[in-house]
């Protein structure tokens, strides 16, 4: 694997951690099976270009987007303040989140 592959798994993951979607939700969202994605993400196979030009597509539409021009091959991310509320209500919206992951209202940190 290249730093390319590396880059482009780790905006999948940091894109996707943005928008509080778990690997099945980001699947259907793309279109593609589940273990395509964890195995994209564990440079177990390498993405396809086609996949991610329609992540970066898909993300941009929820407000995460990448800036690739740095002269180290890093990345930046920015997330708009949209993306930020939507959020916010996934994940204090019990129906989005995993079961085990639902804490009572004053419970947690």
């Amino acid at each position: 694997m290249n730093n390319s592959a590396a880059r482009a798994a780790l905006m999948m993951r940091v894109g996707r951690s943005a928008v509080a979607m778990g690997q099945q939700e980001f699947a259907d969202l793309l279109g593609l099976a589940k273990s395509t994605i964890a195995r994209n993400e564990t440079l177990e196979m390498e993405m396809r270009l086609s996949t991610v030009e329609l992540m970066e597509e898909s993300l941009a539409d929820m407000g995460v987007t990448f800036s690739k021009e740095l002269k180290d091959g890093g990345f930046t991310v920015r997330v708009s303040e949209e993306a930020v509320t939507d959020l916010l209500a996934r994940l204090e919206d019990p129906k989005t989140r995993r079961s085990d992951r639902n804490v009572p209202k004053g419970g947690g940190v």
